[in-house]
This record gives structure tokens, C-alpha cells and sequence, in this order.
């Protein structure tokens, strides 16, 4: 993660150091709120006998702790920025599936899992078109995107004797982002966003979209609150050695809250 916080500061450095360019920078700040529901789909060896897609459609018990911020920084006079999001969350909850009848005959699968995940991303924005309020602009977002998953599997095989299988995933890979975003206004206070990037070389690939409208208020237009969807697929892959690998898809979908703060 350290990486991506040098790379973050490193590209405000070169920004602010463009020769005839102004030290002054505007800068967003949003803290968000991203109310997902995740699935995870994990298989050993690739058998779908100990695989399992665990819904958390109920995030606010199964979540344990979140930590959601975005921040640009572009000086007034240039056309490139930066940009940096963290997100970080821990989510646990437990699965029962039947095998056949269930029950007493075949008993029944039994998993319990914990997910960490932290996704941490720095780049650069280059805008294209003009930036007037009433415009609208595209951008192209080039960068890092640092990916931090810790899970804990549980796994209680049915039968007549209980076998319990314990397995702890970490994968902690840093992907290329590439990505475009549009933003634009229906009126002088409302107006929407849309993203999509794709990540990958650590990773076997992530997809990230996002669309959202947002309202500004204030005299000055400096505050705003951005509602929007989200959506996240993520593949991943590690060797637990001893001839053991997983392969684990996860996939985050729900409404995003921001509020965003412009100086």
C-alpha cells in the first residue's frame, strides 16, 4: 500500500512542478459510503463440490469494519491530475447448503468465511473537452490499483464423520488500471458521472463501473452529494502449496453515497 501513497505524491510533485503552471490546486475530497452486496464464489482444485457463493444482502450485520475516502488534486491552469481511493472493509458470515436430501441423510455443507479486502488506487486524470459547468468532459484515468484480500474459509464437509477443512487465501497483487470517465450537467446545481475501468497483471482482471448524479449546494458551489450504483467483479487466484490452489471470484454490487468537498 505504501506504494501507491509514494505514487499518489510523486505525480501532485510533478503536477505542481510544470514549468509556467500555477502551485495552486483545487482539490475534491469525498468520503463514501458504498452499501455492496458481495458475493464470493471460491473453488479448490477447481471442484465445485467446495465451492460457495456466500450473498451478504445484508451488509450492515455482516460488515465489521469499512473505510471508504476519494481525493483529486489538479492544479487551476492544467488539464492533468491526480487522484487517490481507499477502500477498505472486513466482512464475515456463515453458509449452509444441503448436499442431496440434507439433513440426516447426507448432512449438510457447512462454510464459514471472513473477508478482508482493501483496494488502493493512485493515477493520474487527463481531461479532454472543455471543463465549463455546462459541458461535458471526458477523462482518461491511467494508474495503480493495489489489491489486499485476506479470507478465511471454514469448511465442514457433510457425512458421517464431520471433516473440516481450514484454508486462508491472501493475495495481495498490484494491478495497471485503465479507465475513462465522463462527467457532465443537466443543470447549474445537478449533474451525473460515469466510469469504467479495467485492472489487471496482479490480478486476473477486475472490472469496475460506476454511474451516479450529483446535487450541489452552497453559495460558492464548493459541497455536493453524489448518489449512485456501483459495480465490481474480481478474479483472483493463489497456491496454498502442499498441490492445493483456489481460484475466487468476488463481486460487489449496491448504491454509493458521496459527499464531496471542493477547495
Amino acid at each position: 500500500m505504501s506504494l501507491i501513497f509514494r505514487f499518489a505524491a510523486l505525480t501532485v510533485l510533478l503536477l505542481c512542478a510544470q514549468p509556467g503552471r500555477t502551485a495552486e490546486i483545487d482539490w475534491l475530497v469525498a468520503p463514501y459510503v458504498w452499501a455492496a452486496d458481495t458475493s464470493l464464489d471460491v473453488s479448490i482444485n477447481g471442484d465445485p463440490a467446495l465451492g460457495a457463493t456466500l450473498p451478504f444482502s445484508d451488509l450492515i450485520d455482516k460488515l465489521d469494519s469499512a473505510f471508504m475516502l476519494h481525493v483529486e488534486g489538479t492544479p487551476s491552469s492544467s488539464d492533468i491530475g491526480g487522484f487517490l481511493d481507499i477502500l477498505s472493509m472486513t466482512i464475515s458470515d456463515t453458509s449452509v447448503t444441503p448436499v442431496g436430501p440434507g439433513g440426516p441423510i447426507l448432512g449438510d455443507l457447512d462454510v464459514a468465511t471472513k473477508l478482508s479486502m482493501g483496494l488502493y488506487e493512485a493515477g493520474a486524470v487527463l481531461s479532454f473537452g472543455d471543463t465549463s459547468f455546462d459541458k461535458t468532459v471526458l477523462e482518461i484515468l491511467l494508474g495503480l490499483r493495489y489489491v489486499d484480500v485476506d479470507q478465511t474459509l471454514n469448511i465442514t464437509l457433510p457425512g458421517p464423520v464431520a471433516t473440516v477443512i481450514d484454508r486462508r487465501i491472501s493475495v495481495s497483487e498490484l494491478d495497471l488500471l485503465v479507465g475513462a470517465r465522463v462527467t457532465g450537467k443537466f443543470t447549474d446545481r445537478l449533474g451525473y458521472k460515469l466510469r469504467a475501468d479495467y485492472a489487471n497483471f496482479g490480478t486476473d482482471g477486475t472490472l469496475n463501473l460506476l454511474a451516479s448524479v450529483g446535487y450541489t449546494f452552497g453559495q460558492t458551489g464548493l459541497f455536493s452529494i453524489d448518489l449512485g450504483y456501483r459495480h465490481m467483479t474480481m478474479d483472483l487466484s493463489d497456491n496454498l502449496g502442499i498441490g492445493v490452489s483456489s481460484d475466487s471470484e468476488i463481486e460487489l454490487s449496491g448504491p454509493t453515497v458521496g459527499f464531496l468537498f471542493r477547495f
